[in-house]
């Protein structure tokens, strides 16, 4: 309500070594952490532009095996 920061989280996952999915893996940690914290209103602020685009368009492009590409 006053744009103080409710909380953080860092975490270490071990994979593939690619930037759209740690970035999109890390989006989904935060919204788990929104949602365990039960706040409704809430802004997210990331500087991953593929990920920001993909969510803004509602576009989520996937590869021949299904998954998302990003």
């Amino acid at each position: 309500e006053d744009g103080r920061c409710i909380g953080a989280t860092t975490k270490v996952i071990k994979g593939p070594n690619d930037v759209g999915l740690a970035e999109s893996m890390g989006l989904r940690e935060a919204l788990n952490l929104i949602s365990l914290l039960e706040h409704d209103v809430v802004i997210v602020e990331m500087d991953a532009a593929t990920i920001v685009n993909a969510i803004q368009r509602k576009i989520f492009p996937r590869n021949q095996n299904d998954k998302l590409s990003l």
